[in-house]
């Protein structure tokens, strides 16, 4: 029993690692080119209902990073409103930029990117009782060991994109 408390308690340990890892880089880096747009595009599902802005990546992460902001005073760029219709990739971008520009990038993106960060967890939580259950304690220690040090996982799993919550919805239904 003592031997399974120790596997456990080393694969939370590491799974904190991660996490502290993922805040550290929410915390230190920049917007990258998708985040403003992204962000925006969670923002309008939420407050106007619409979700034909920026269609062709699915809604969810965008939708979870955006709530934070809901409690914030935020503003929408200038012309645009809530109004339904389609708005080209180039000006989408900008009104994304704008949008960072007029309400404080750290501001906002922080809060967003905290809760961006849920998938990633969730994904290493899976990943943890998946390896655990299919080849015992000490291939889940080493499993969440490579996980928790993964360069592109620690990369992304903090961004307002949608790769991880792509990621972990495709693990959990495989």
């Amino acid at each position: 029993m003592r031997r399974i408390e120790k596997r456990a308690g080393l694969c939370l340990l590491l799974v904190l690692l991660f996490t502290g890892q993922l805040v550290l880089h929410a915390l230190s880096t920049s917007a990258t080119t998708d985040e403003p747009l992204h962000l925006l595009a969670g923002h309008r599902y939420l407050a106007c209902g619409d979700f034909a802005f920026n269609p062709e990546h699915p809604p969810l992460l965008k939708a979870m990073a955006a709530v934070p902001l809901q409690a914030m005073d935020v503003r929408m760029p200038e012309g645009l409103s809530c109004a339904p219709g389609f708005i080209p990739k180039a000006e989408a971008f900008r009104l994304g930029a704008e949008f960072m520009q007029t309400n404080g990038q750290d501001r906002i993106l922080v809060p967003a990117r905290l809760m961006a960060m849920l998938p990633a967890i969730a994904l290493a939580l899976l990943v943890w009782a998946l390896a655990w259950r299919m080849f015992g304690g000490w291939c889940a220690v080493g499993t969440m060991a490579l996980l928790a040090m993964e360069p592109v996982l620690v990369a992304h799993g903090s961004l307002v994109t949608t790769d991880m919550v792509i990621t972990t919805t495709t693990l959990l239904v495989v």
